[in-house]
């Protein structure tokens, strides 16, 4: 898996009121390793959007980031069962979709769903812009993938 996974932080606007069991981290940006013009990006990640709410969901922004390079992009938080989640994935050309399991971050490939990796506790990679003084938190150290069954 990129390395990338392994060290993305999650940023929120202000952390919701619940956080439910079983959610998915869901993107439509460009997936890891590829360049997409702003305007695909955006497109993709407004139609990502109106899927998620016609069938019903409510999605919260998060914004992945990555504490070495920057990189920012923004995704949607939402309670959904890892099948759909994968399935939405797919059709949004991601590589990978994230996966919070109660409290656990895991990340799984689109491609190969036995292909997911552990990560570490999602609400220790949760910032909320809220925060005084906001800074991106330095990067946690993984040193290796902790494969999930």
């Amino acid at each position: 898996m990129h390395p990338a996974y392994f060290e993305t932080r999650f940023l929120l606007e202000r952390f919701p009121s619940r956080i439910p069991a079983r959610n998915a981290i869901l993107s439509a940006f460009a997936t890891t390793g590829e360049k997409w013009s702003d305007e695909r990006n955006q497109s993709a990640d407004q139609k990502l959007h109106e899927t998620l709410i016609e069938r019903g969901y409510e999605a919260v922004r998060v914004i992945g980031y990555s504490p070495t390079t920057q990189h920012a992009e923004p995704s949607w938080l939402v309670e959904m069962e890892e099948g759909e989640a994968i399935a939405i994935g797919q059709q949004f050309l991601q590589h990978a979709v994230y996966l919070v399991i109660n409290d656990d971050l895991m990340v799984v490939l689109c491609e190969d769903v036995s292909l997911r990796c552990r990560i570490g506790s999602f609400r220790e990679r949760l910032d909320t812009a809220m925060e005084e003084n906001w800074t991106p938190k330095p990067r946690i150290e993984h040193p290796r993938c902790e494969l999930s069954p």
